[in-house]
Parts: structure tokens; sequence; C-alpha cells
């Protein structure tokens, strides 16, 4: 599946010494609507105080959303989105 972004800025890059990995995460706007495929079963979008934490898989993802959100004044500044989603207990170091 194609689709094409506009790309607004980078969120971070992300790796851990033990993990041969390196994400490099970008905040981007879509043309199109967001579609289904074989690796993606359910498109959804969030609200920020609806966003999952608890259901995310990887730890990069919870700190990529986390930081997308403070750039956006949304996170512990502007009222911690993932610490209310969590319950107040806040997200696990990375």
């Amino acid at each position: 599946m194609r689709i094409e972004l506009e790309l607004d800025g980078l969120v971070g890059v992300y790796s851990r010494a033990d993990d041969r990995v390196v994400l490099v995460v970008f905040t981007a706007r879509s043309r199109e609507e967001a579609q289904t495929s074989e690796e993606a079963a359910e498109v959804r979008a969030f609200a920020p105080p609806e966003l999952p934490w608890k259901e995310l898989a990887f730890w990069s993802t919870r700190e990529a959303l986390r930081d997308c959100l403070d750039q956006r004044g949304l996170g512990p500044a502007g009222g911690d989105v993932a610490s209310q989603a969590l319950g107040g207990v806040g997200l696990p170091p990375a």
C-alpha cells in the first residue's frame, strides 16, 4: 500500500544500547484517508486523552508519542495526557 505524506518535522531518534534498531520518527500529514492493509487490520484516529497507552506494544512507540505530545504542548507541561491515561502512574522508563 502506498500513502502520500507531507512531513512536518522530526519528533526524535530512538534506540537502546542492547538493541540493533534505530527508529527515526517524524510528524506528518496524510493527503488521503488511511486504510487497512495486511499489516494493519484496523486503522483509527485517537484524540490524545483516548490513546491506548497500555496497549502499545513497543517502548519506542510510547516514547515517540509522548515526545510528539510534549512538542505540541499536550504533554507534562500542558497536562500529562499519558499519565492521565494510565491513572496517574506515568509511562514506564525507556
